[in-house]
């Protein structure tokens, strides 16, 4: 039989009124029901988005850092502040302006090397040695705890010319460090800030501390990229020089032909 009979017609048609209406509206997909709530259509999956009628998302570009890929940033930022291992157990001077002289003594046995002097005679502010303390070059200057502070010669001071006083600091624009040969020499420089960069013309001024217990003179160079070097003081016995080294030993690894030895500068009131 081709078709069913009318009975079973009817009442097949009886069940689908019945149940037709909830069974699709079971079968509503979630996209529709969603769509009735306002939901946005940016928040959906793509399999939502495609059931809707709805192209599926764009690609997205993601980008993921690499070990390779330089921080910019963080590669041209300055030191932000001074490292103060340099200065761990060093007694804190009091804020105070000093006048006097400054004596260079070895490290090793605490031979006096002589008095500083400064010269503006011969030269463009060379660094000598006076042996009395009374042709030394006459020197101010102002502590304040562990700032940084400029060492300026006084119009007392002989060798000068002219009103305008020397700075002692270190001449050049190099960095040093451990294992490092290259030094700085201790002469008259243009003023610096504390804990500033050599300037473009060479050099560091503001670089001393005081020791309140020794009246050591304690140096602390900055590097061209804003670091703060661990700074020893060395006497180049060849030509008289006062250096700012990084590494001594590295120093004279190098140039076993001119050996440095460590040394230290003193403040002597007057």
């Amino acid at each position: 039989m081709l078709f069913p009979s009318l009975p079973s017609l009817s009442a097949l048609l009886l069940v689908l009124s019945l149940c037709g209406p909830a069974t699709l509206a079971r079968n509503i997909p979630v996209v529709h029901q969603h769509l009735a709530r306002g939901a946005e259509s940016h928040q959906w999956t793509n399999a939502q988005r495609l059931a809707a009628g709805l192209p599926p998302h764009a690609p997205r570009k993601l980008m993921r850092a690499t070990p390779t890929e330089p921080n910019v940033a963080k590669r041209h930022a300055p030191s932000a502040s001074p490292s103060l291992s340099a200065f761990a157990n060093l007694p804190i001077a009091a804020t105070e302006t000093r006048t006097g002289r400054i004596e260079a003594r070895t490290v090793a046995d605490d031979a006096s090397l002589g008095f500083v002097q400064l010269s503006s005679v011969e030269g463009s502010g060379v660094l000598k040695f006076a042996k009395e303390s009374d042709d030394a070059s006459v020197v101010t200057f102002t502590s304040s705890g562990l700032t940084p502070f400029d060492i300026a010669t006084t119009g007392d001071s002989p060798l000068l010319t002219g009103d305008s006083p020397l700075f002692l600091g270190g001449s050049g624009t190099i960095a040093i460090a451990t294992a490092s040969t290259r030094t700085a020499t201790l002469s008259s420089v243009l003023q610096t800030s504390p804990h500033a960069r050599p300037m473009a013309t060479g050099g560091e001024s503001a670089i001393w501390t005081l020791d309140a217990a020794t009246q050591k003179l304690v140096p602390l160079w900055v590097n061209p990229d804003g670091a703060h070097a661990k700074t020893t003081l060395a006497y180049s016995a060849i030509d008289g020089a006062l250096l700012l080294a990084g590494d001594i030993d590295a120093y004279n690894q190098a140039h076993p032909e001119a050996p440095v030895t460590e040394a230290a500068l003193y403040y002597v009131s007057n």
